[in-house]
C-alpha cells in the first residue's frame, strides 16, 4: 500500500511539469516507492521463496524474480539523467 501510494504520488509529481525532466522531488517520492516495491520482494524471497521450491511451481518463482528485477531497473531509469 505505501509502495502504490509513493509511486502514485511520484508519478504525478511528473506528470505535472510534461516535457521537463523530473524534479528532485519526484525522483525522491518514486526512488521511496521503488524501495518499498522490492523490499516487499525481498521479504517474500525469505518468506516464500521456499514454498515455491516446495510446491515446485516454477511460475510462481519467475514471476518473483521478474518483479524484483523491474523494481531494481527501474531505480537505474529514474536516477539515469542525475
Amino acid at each position: 500500500m505505501a509502495s502504490a501510494l509513493a509511486l502514485s504520488v511520484g508519478t504525478g509529481l511528473i506528470a505535472v511539469q510534461p516535457f521537463q525532466y523530473a524534479s528532485a522531488q519526484a525522483i525522491g517520492v518514486l526512488n521511496m516507492g521503488l524501495s518499498a516495491f522490492v523490499l516487499c520482494w525481498c521479504f517474500m524471497f525469505i518468506a516464500g521463496l521456499w514454498f515455491g521450491f516446495w510446491i515446485k511451481q516454477e511460475g510462481l518463482l519467475l514471476t518473483q524474480l521478474l518483479l524484483a528485477s523491474w523494481g531494481l531497473l527501474s531505480f537505474l531509469v529514474f536516477n539515469m539523467a542525475r
